[in-house]
């Protein structure tokens, strides 16, 4: 019992809409993450005790989080569990799972300039003439 560890135990998973279905791509899409929490903490995570595989696994939980400050938005903040990509081979597709599990939080940007400075690129969607 010394060497138990709730995170080993306690995993959260984000299975991908599509490829989480196919048993031979689940493991290289599905993000599986330790995490804290419980279902009274602040760190919201629900398990499933009655299930006799896996009791203590995350099946419910906050996917995004976000503090936004009232009195400045430019201090408001957000973190999202699974990145901004939903394609598991791009390098951005689970990029902030560990800061989302570990309470870090992403400045909002509050202009378009801000948005620019921070990204990787901008990709523009023209409709076809």
């Amino acid at each position: 019992m010394t060497r138990w560890r709730w995170g080993e135990a306690h995993k959260a998973v984000f299975s991908h809409p599509l490829f989480g279905r196919i048993p031979v791509l689940r493991r290289l899409s599905d993000i599986r993450i330790e995490s804290d929490g419980g279902p009274y903490t602040v760190n919201r995570a629900q398990s499933r005790i009655n299930d006799p595989k896996a009791p203590f696994a995350s099946i419910h939980g906050p996917g995004y989080r976000a503090v936004y400050d009232l009195s400045d938005l430019a201090n408001s903040r957000f973190a999202t569990a699974t990145g901004p990509s939903g394609n598991p081979l791009s390098p951005l597709y689970a990029n902030t799972a560990k800061d989302w599990r570990d309470g870090k939080y992403i400045k909002i940007p509050q202009t378009r300039a801000d948005a620019i400075k921070g990204s990787m690129g901008i990709t523009r969607l023209t409709p076809a003439k």
